[in-house]
């Protein structure tokens, strides 16, 4: 069932993909510099993120 769902929406996947693997090449430039400003404003985004789906303002 999973195969089917995955291949019927292979565009949208691929683009879902695409973007996490942007997000985790930011996040490993980010440790590889030591640079602990772009680590914090993940975190805070992270944070800021989980508290709105908590909240029901994200679905």
């Amino acid at each position: 069932m999973w195969r089917d769902i995955c291949i019927a929406n292979k565009t949208a996947l691929l683009g879902e993909l695409e973007q996490y693997q942007r997000q985790l090449e930011e996040l490993r430039q980010a440790l590889l510099a030591g640079d602990a400003a772009a680590l914090e404003a993940v975190f805070a985004e992270a944070r800021t993120m989980r508290r709105a789906w908590a909240e029901g303002k994200l679905s």
